[in-house]
Parts: C-alpha cells; structure tokens; sequence
C-alpha cells in the first residue's frame, strides 16, 4: 500500500449515522467496529464507534469514531492520519 492521508473526525456519539451517510454519497465499503468488539461490551460506549472507515471506489478514503469522553468539542474534533506499510518511504 502507499501512503496515505486522510481525514479522521471524532463525534459526540453519531459517527454511525455520519459515515453511513458518507457512504450513501460516495459509496464504498464502510467497515465499523464498537467499543464492545475492544473490550468494553459493559460500557455506556459498548455500541459507539471505536474506528470505522469508509474506503470510496474513487480512492476517498475517512475515518471516524466517538470520542470517549466530553472532551467533543465542535471545530477541533478533525484531524489527519497517515498511514502505509512499514517500510514505505515518505519522500517530501
């Protein structure tokens, strides 16, 4: 895989709804996991959004996850992750 940057945008509980409608507008293939697939199957969080990711046919790719917390805080819940193999080179 090469590199890749792409949006990551924490929610205050939404995420579900927010990347299932992403999906609706770009396609793809959304994967999903909870907060109970991680352990806490006894958590108000149990049914929240740990990681999900949408992969669109057009290479768009965004993650999304509830915050754990009340830290969510609209206008700085944005950020951007990098990823790739490990032993991909960044060339700048």
């Amino acid at each position: 895989m090469a590199s890749r940057l792409n949006p990551y945008i924490t929610f205050a509980g939404d995420a579900r709804q927010a990347l299932e409608f992403y999906k609706e507008v770009f396609g793809g293939t959304l994967n999903l996991n909870t907060y109970a697939e991680f352990g806490q199957k006894d958590s108000p969080l149990a049914d929240k959004i740990m990681h999900g990711m949408l992969e669109a046919p057009n290479g768009f790719t965004l993650m999304c996850a509830d915050t754990p917390t009340d830290d969510h805080k609209p206008g700085n819940n944005i950020s951007v992750s990098l990823s790739g193999d490990d032993d991909a080179e960044l060339r700048g």
